[in-house]
Formats: structure tokens, C-alpha cells, sequence
């Protein structure tokens, strides 16, 4: 379903993002925790991390915060649930920034 279907973002991503691609596209609907992810990639967390971002920029990989993992899923409710969860922490993190600005205008550093 996904596999190469964008072949000009597959093409841009490293051994690495291809690699987790290919585990996601290969294994759609099939839950994967950021352990096994390292694990089965020899990454540091940091580094898996980076590449989740990567390729969840690209296709719908949903983490629900409860453990659980990972996964590619070609289902509107669970992908629409990940994109209310997103908006929500995008909305809380615009407030984190707020006052930070807000913090460095009144010292003049903005």
C-alpha cells in the first residue's frame, strides 16, 4: 500500500528511514515498540526517534502514548484519532512557546 508509492520522499530518506519504511509498509496495522524499533535497527533512541519524525511526516504512523508501539495503519478511525492527538499537542506546545516569547520580548532579547 505504501511501499514506494512516493518514490520521490522514499527516494530522499536514508538506509536507516528506508529500512523503518519498509518494516512499517510491510507490516501495516501490526503494532512495533521503540525497544524493538532500536533493536531491530541498532539505533540509539535518539536516533530512532529521528527517523519515526522522518517518515511520519510522509505517511500516517500512529503511537497512541500507551505503550503499546507503532504502526502504519490504513484506518481512518485510528489515524484520525492520531491526528486529533497531534493537534492537541500542537495547540499545548504553541502555549509553551507563547510564554517563552513573551518571557524573552519582556527582556528584550526578541
Amino acid at each position: 500500500m505504501y511501499k514506494k508509492d512516493d518514490r520521490k520522499s522514499y527516494d530522499r530518506l536514508n538506509d536507516n528511514e528506508k529500512t523503518l519504511w519498509d518494516l512499517f509498509s510491510d507490516n501495516v496495522g501490526i503494532k512495533i515498540t521503540r525497544k524493538q524499533l532500536r533493536e531491530l535497527l541498532g539505533l540509539n533512541d535518539q536516533a530512532m526517534r529521528n527517523c519515526l519524525r522522518t517518515i511520519k511526516a510522509i505517511v500516517p504512523i500512529c503511537n497512541f502514548q500507551d505503550g503499546e508501539g507503532y504502526w502504519l495503519s490504513d484506518n481512518v478511525e485510528e489515524v484520525m484519532r492520531m491526528y486529533k492527538q497531534e493537534k492537541h499537542r500542537l495547540k499545548e506546545l504553541k502555549k509553551s512557546v507563547y510564554a517563552l516569547e513573551t518571557f524573552l520580548k519582556d527582556k528584550g532579547a526578541l
